[in-house]
């Protein structure tokens, strides 16, 4: 283990705990629920036949795993069954990034061996390289687990490997860096038209209010919540002409929740609150995101709820 951390820092590459990384997949209800007795039997007798068979009729699906988060590629790279563990990641698709609730992924069980499959390293190597950096709760790297009768061969092993090792690392990671880069961009681009057609639903918002009022005999109540809309247009219009002269990265949108039950348009409305999302989301904190209306606007929705929820015959009285 020693041997690889210092290869590891010798390749700029750090140690992180595989629990904390997002590309790892949960361990769902339904991958729970496909976690049957006669599919483990089918693996624990490398029944690829079997396998095929359950493939090809969708019956192997999900990436089961127990409640504990251990999968179908945890036991059979523990047992170093290197043909099962082909077919599942090349055939049947399956992700080699699972963890189990202690963090320890398929290389911390293929390393947990006294009997190692080097073809089924070697695979691992090509496959899943950046595994090997990834520690368990305790801290430990796959090759922590590795018994210490065994640590001259995996020396050995390492040590051949050392050039693809890094090669496969190095391209690996730099692979998942251009992946996340493309799923924050794709996320930014859907905040971007969220915000849109929110700022959309609530001029609209204002606008059936508006109406609401115009069409009651008073005219001051129209000309209140005509005057509420103008003054929410201004001041939208002062917000984002302030964000982009201080070259801001935020945009601000008004959030109108569902309507929930027993609860009035008039309640709905009062708790509509105003959202500033950050383009990227690593520049504000959960706590910032959610803020409530500032005074003003709080007011000035409230004038147009008020013209649009008083009685005809208070307005005219």
């Amino acid at each position: 283990a020693q041997y690889l951390k210092e290869c590891f820092q010798e390749w700029d590459i750090p140690v992180q705990p595989s629990r904390d990384q997002p590309y790892f997949l949960k361990a769902t209800p339904d991958r729970i629920q496909a976690y049957q007795r006669d599919l483990l039997a089918t693996v624990r007798n490398q029944d690829l036949d079997a396998l095929k068979e359950r493939h090809s009729n969708g019956t192997l699906q999900h990436n089961a795993c127990n409640a504990f988060g251990e999968s179908l590629l945890h036991l059979a790279s523990r047992k170093g069954m290197t043909s099962v563990v082909q077919f599942l990641v090349t055939e049947a698709n399956m992700s080699p990034y699972v963890h189990d609730d202690y963090g320890r992924t398929i290389w911390h069980d293929a390393c947990w061996t006294v009997q190692p499959q080097w073809p089924l390293m070697e695979y691992l190597v090509r496959t899943c390289p950046v595994l090997l950096t990834l520690s368990d709760v305790r801290g430990h790297i796959p090759a922590d687990y590795i018994p210490k009768s065994e640590w001259n061969k995996w020396l050995s092993f390492w040590e051949e490997h050392r050039d693809e090792l890094k090669e496969q690392l190095l391209f690996s990671i730099k692979g998942m860096h251009q992946k996340m880069n493309n799923k924050d961009a794709t996320a930014e681009n859907d905040r971007d038209c969220e915000n849109n057609d929110d700022t959309m639903m609530m001029e609209h918002e204002v606008k059936v209010m508006t109406m609401g009022a115009s069409a009651a005999p008073s005219s001051a109540a129209a000309r209140a919540a005509i005057a509420a809309q103008e003054q929410l247009r201004l001041q939208m219009q002062q917000q984002q002409h302030q964000q982009q002269q201080e070259g801001t990265t935020t945009t601000t949108m008004h959030v109108i929740p569902e309507e929930q039950d027993g609860q009035t348009s008039s309640e709905r409305r009062m708790s509509i609150t105003t959202t500033s999302l950050p383009l990227s989301p690593s520049t504000i904190s959960k706590e910032e995101e959610t803020k409530t209306l500032p005074a003003t606007a709080t007011m000035m929705v409230a004038a147009v709820v008020a013209a649009v929820a008083t009685p005809t015959d208070k307005i005219i009285g």
